[in-house]
C-alpha cells in the first residue's frame, strides 16, 4: 500500500477476512483510530482539526444472506455501545443487498 500511496495511512480488516474485503484510507491532517473490525465492517473515529469528529463504518457486505445477518449484528453491538454518544455516524459501502436474483452476478 506504501508504494500506491505514498504518505497516506490505511486500515484493513485482513486480520478478521483473509481476502480483506474492507480497506480504509486517509491522509493527513485527518486522523483515524480504528475501534472494531470485522470480517464485513471497519469502524473508526475519524478526526479532523476544527472539524466535528464522527464514527465512520466501512461495510463490504457478504453476498450470502446468512452471513450478512452477523454484520447487522455487529453494527447493532456498536451502536448498543455508544448508545447515549451524540457523535455522528457515517455507514456505507456495499450491503451486496440485490432486488432480483438477476442482479446477483450468480443467480443461481
Amino acid at each position: 500500500m506504501a508504494n500506491m500511496c505514498p504518505n497516506w495511512s490505511y486500515v484493513s480488516n485482513h486480520s478478521e477476512d483473509e481476502s480483506g474485503r474492507v480497506i480504509v484510507i486517509w491522509k493527513a491532517p485527518l486522523t483515524v483510530v480504528t475501534l472494531h473490525k470485522s470480517r464485513q465492517s471497519v469502524t473508526c473515529m475519524v478526526n479532523w482539526l476544527g472539524f466535528t469528529s464522527f464514527y465512520y463504518t466501512a461495510v463490504y457486505a457478504s453476498y450470502l444472506s446468512e452471513e450478512r445477518a452477523d454484520l447487522w449484528v455487529d453494527l447493532l453491538n456498536i451502536q448498543d455501545r455508544r448508545i447515549n454518544d451524540s457523535t455522528p455516524r457515517i455507514i456505507g459501502g456495499d450491503f451486496n443487498e440485490t432486488i432480483h436474483p438477476c442482479e446477483h452476478s450468480d443467480p443461481t
